[in-house]
């Protein structure tokens, strides 16, 4: 069975780099993006995924706001997901540690890394 995996970051060449590392390193993901928090909603409600990758800085609502309200709902508290930040805080990570993020992975990010961090939490 394939993986799917939800990226939600409103940089489209992110987006672009990292289904070009799912192409170039797995078989069996399928890559789905949403470029804010609203539209990362909708399709968290009309598909499933095995994982989530959401971008701290978007627009109009934070990533952080977006994982809290995950945390928060039976249906996504369960959910592996892994915080992708520039600009990274202490804060940030206690925010992750309390809230039960996967990962973090910082930009800008190279191919291994991104790769270590992603099969850890996949079943490939």
């Amino acid at each position: 069975m394939a993986n799917k995996i939800l990226l939600i970051d409103d940089d489209p060449k992110i987006c672009d780099l990292v289904g070009a590392f799912l192409k170039l390193g797995t078989k069996g993901i399928e890559l789905i993006t949403a470029c804010d928090t609203s539209q990362g909603l909708f399709k968290l409600e009309n598909d499933e995924f095995d994982l989530i990758i959401v971008d701290k800085n978007l627009p109009t609502r934070s990533g952080l706001d977006l994982i809290e309200q995950l945390r928060k709902s039976f249906k996504y508290n369960r959910i592996k997901i892994i915080l992708l930040s520039g600009s990274l805080t202490s804060a940030d990570v206690s925010f992750s540690v309390q809230n039960k993020v996967s990962d973090i992975i910082v930009k800008p990010f190279k191919y291994v890394q991104f790769m270590e961090k992603l099969k850890k939490h996949l079943d490939t």
